[in-house]
């Protein structure tokens, strides 16, 4: 048997919550394939899949970014092509959506957007002596904060890192956030790394990803705790 229960007379939504409806609303879809969840599932973070919008080009999927901290790390995608997190949002819905929402809708995403910030981390305990000693070598001798420095852990700005795909031969893509780096697998452009061991021990045939290759392999474990507690 159904019942009702009145809680009384409730106050109408602000821009967060119209914007994380919209959000997880797949009729705002041409077809009502998805929602903007499906992919940035679990709080606006990450699918863990490449998708290929044909924007750039055929065969290129690019990995799904976390969007917690967003309106603080542009520019955007991974070619850094979007300088605002506005266009982000309202091109990202168009291109993906197929859907062109008006003025409003791109505000209240706008306004869930910003309201996404990171959890605690789970790692903390387990990782912390390890993540002290890779804390240090972050900031020194891998020179991992040249590129990633705090608080966001991104330098903004687009880099070759080795890291190169047949059809972008530049390979020059943009910093990723390392916040909550423990929740947002697989790594780099196109997701090639399953794990942060990978992304820093594989893949750069030329040396470029910092000074990784200096590091002896405890050193890559305490770096690998520094980045899992962030």
């Amino acid at each position: 048997m159904l019942n009702v229960f009145p809680v009384g007379k409730q106050p109408a939504p602000d821009a967060v919550r119209r914007g994380e409806i919209y959000f997880h609303d797949a009729t705002r879809c041409f077809q009502h394939w998805h929602s903007c969840a499906t992919c940035h599932l679990d709080g606006g973070r990450v699918d863990g899949l490449p998708w290929d919008f044909l924007r750039d080009g055929i065969d290129n999927g690019k990995d799904v970014i976390s969007l917690v901290n967003l309106l603080h790390t542009p520019p955007y995608n991974r070619l850094a092509t979007r300088p605002d997190a506005r266009f982000c949002i309202e091109s990202g819905v168009v291109v993906s959506h197929q859907v062109t929402p008006d003025a409003a809708e791109v505000d209240d995403l706008l306004a869930y957007v910003e309201s996404l910030t990171a959890e605690v981390n789970p790692n903390l305990p387990r990782f912390a002596e390890a993540a002290r000693r890779g804390k240090a070598l972050f900031g020194g001798k891998a020179d991992c904060a040249r590129c990633h420095p705090g608080p966001y852990f991104t330098d903004k700005r687009t880099h070759h890192v080795g890291v190169t795909s047949p059809n972008e031969p530049n390979a020059r893509y943009d910093t990723p956030s390392l916040v909550e780096a423990y929740r947002t697998a697989p790594y780099f452009h196109d997701g090639r790394a399953a794990t942060v061991r990978d992304a820093l021990t594989q893949h750069d045939t030329e040396d470029l990803h910092g000074n990784l290759n200096q590091l002896t392999p405890l050193e890559i474990d305490d770096l690998i705790a520094y980045v899992l507690s962030l």
